[in-house]
């Protein structure tokens, strides 16, 4: 079996495959990708941009699957009315979901825990 190229081709242009740094590969495309400093200043507000987006969006989660799994307890017993046992068994771990569920949206949404919780590790 051959080994793999040293390069990818690309508009008849060869990258290699483990460039150096990504700043200088892509400055063979444009001047424009050689100097990324002026972005810098950008970066402490796309870092509260995307916490806040990612709280939001953990919200969101939240609320969907406490709806979802709300709902699934009357789908239970309507699907399946002879096994009401397992109806009720079924309806506890539900409730305990849901239960879980909620306590991780309030957790989650005091702004105290915000910054720990939706950060990127390094």
């Amino acid at each position: 079996m051959a080994g793999l190229p040293e390069h990818f081709v690309v508009f008849g242009r060869k990258i290699p495959r483990t460039p150096k740094s990504l700043t200088r590969s892509l400055t063979q495309f444009s001047p424009a990708f050689g100097d990324v400093s002026h972005l810098e200043h950008y970066r402490p507000a796309y870092k509260q941009k995307n916490l806040a987006d990612r709280a939001y969006l953990n919200r969101i989660g939240c609320l969907i699957s406490i709806v979802i799994v709300t709902l699934g307890i009357p789908l239970d017993y309507v699907v399946y009315p002879e096994q009401f046992v397992q109806f009720v068994q079924f309806a506890f771990l539900r409730v305990a979901e849901v239960a879980f569920l909620m306590a991780m949206y309030c957790i989650t949404t005091l702004p105290s825990v915000k910054p720990y919780l939706f950060r990127k590790r390094r």
